[in-house]
């Protein structure tokens, strides 16, 4: 019982400050939560179940912000295997929301820009993975297409490896579907940690799940 509370009152702490709810995997217990505009509610609901179970996803965790919601799941895909999947969708925030969100220091869950403009977001996820993690990350393979969703997307890939040490762990590869549909930008994501991926592997799980991916505005 005392755990719970705990649990509870860090629960409550978290949507003061921050706006969000965020669950890991093992507390799915439902909390009171921001009512999310533009976005899916339940993001880990947004893709078929049967869809889920052909990747053998298992959900890890999800956020829901006023603005913004995203689910991951660990999932297995041809020539990708034991790999992260991460699905966000943003709208544009007010300006008032903006400002606050400025001044606690939160970004956009899909990267840095203009948090009131979908363009902004649309570029900020982009660049956002299209950089290494850390500064002491070696890129071995970059790779950016342009794709055929919504009012713009694109495909970017990126596959590092850490400099300062040797072991295999160092080792790290994401690749990212980022699309904007009117004010929706949606991004299908996926990494792998101690290990890499190619880009067609990555290329082709992407823009088939994109099909069972509500991307669209509206």
């Amino acid at each position: 019982m005392t755990g719970l509370v705990s649990s509870l009152v860090t629960l409550v702490i978290a949507i003061a400050i921050t706006g969000t709810v965020v669950y890991v995997r093992g507390d799915f217990r439902a909390g009171a939560s921001p009512s999310p505009a533009g976005v899916p509610e339940e993001p880990c609901a947004s893709i078929d179940e049967e869809r889920l179970d052909e990747i053998s996803a298992q959900e890890s965790s999800f956020s829901v912000q006023q603005e913004s919601s995203s689910c991951s799941w660990d999932a297995q895909f041809d020539g990708m295997a034991d790999v992260t999947l991460q699905v966000t969708y943003a709208t544009p925030m007010s300006s008032a929301n903006a400002s606050r969100a400025e001044e606690r220091g939160v970004e956009p869950t899909t990267g840095a820009g203009d948090l009131t403009d979908a363009g902004d977001i649309y570029e900020g996820a982009l660049d956002n993975n299209s950089e290494p993690v850390t500064s002491t990350d070696e890129v071995l393979g970059k790779r950016e297409e342009p794709q055929d969703f919504g009012d713009e997307s694109a495909l970017v890939y990126l596959r590092t490896e850490e400099s300062l040490v040797t072991y295999s762990t160092s080792r790290a590869s994401k690749a990212a579907l980022v699309i904007r549909d009117g004010d929706r930008v949606t991004e299908i994501r996926v990494r792998k940690y101690g290990d890499t991926f190619s880009f067609s592997p990555a290329q082709s799980a992407l823009t088939d799940l994109a099909d069972d991916v509500p991307w669209q505005e509206g």
